[in-house]
């Protein structure tokens, strides 16, 4: 009976040193816990220190933003009160600039036949020009030879130039100068035009003495002068 008692008391003991003391599962689950409310401590601490920074942040401009308007007040004021305009200092709104608008349906309408319209060049004015002497002319009208040295046994001198865009009734003439005093006087106006073309007027003894000496001859159209006077001498 003795033994049987004593193997009870042992067997409590043991069921209740069994159900005092925590399982491992219990053990796992308490420690999980302490790690979740230590990581909320930390979230709420983090969120609480961004939101201090961006409440200070915004303090701040707000701050800023009136000291600009009472330091503009006060320079107003004292621009009126020196007589000058403080409209200069009040604050303006920027204005947008709105880029241009290109329609994408407005039709162009192309030049007729796909051509490239060209801007028409004006006409160059009539001109003489490239005047030289010789002793006679080709069937083109033009020198045969440049020669700026002549004798008295020469028959003719003859002064040739370009002509170019010279229209019907333009009066073409040569003035002949022997030692700077003017000695003949030739005039030639076309019933055609003339372009690119040579023309040619010439003296001969008959009319006009082959006298030793410099001699110029002037080419003028329509009674001005064309380029520079040709020189050329006479040896006896």
């Amino acid at each position: 009976m003795r033994q049987t008692i004593a193997l009870m008391i042992v067997g409590l003991s043991l069921l209740a040193a069994c159900s005092t003391g925590p399982s491992d599962a219990e053990r796992t689950l308490e420690a999980q816990r302490d790690s979740l409310a230590t990581q909320i401590v930390d979230v709420r601490s983090t969120a609480t220190v961004e939101a201090d920074r961006l409440l200070m942040t915004a303090e701040f401009a707000q701050t800023a933003a009136a000291q600009v308007r009472t330091q503009n007040q006060v320079l107003s004021a004292t621009i009126a009160a020196l007589g000058g305009d403080a409209a200069l200092v009040a604050p303006r709104a920027s204005t947008p600039t709105l880029p241009a608008v290109i329609d994408p349906a407005a039709p162009v309408t192309p030049a007729p036949g796909g051509e490239t319209l060209a801007a028409t060049p004006s006409p160059a004015p009539p001109n003489l020009y490239n005047a030289v002497t010789a002793r006679g002319v080709g069937a083109n009208d033009c020198a045969l030879a440049t020669v700026s040295q002549f004798t008295t046994a020469d028959v003719s001198i003859y002064v040739v130039a370009t002509a170019s865009n010279i229209q019907p009734g333009m009066t073409l003439a040569s003035r002949w100068f022997y030692e700077g005093q003017e000695v003949i006087r030739h005039t030639f106006k076309p019933d055609f035009a003339i372009n690119q073309n040579c023309i040619w007027f010439f003296i001969d003894p008959e009319e006009t003495p082959f006298n030793p000496g410099s001699w110029t001859v002037q080419l003028e159209l329509n009674g001005q002068p064309v380029g520079e006077p040709v020189a050329f001498s006479i040896s006896g």
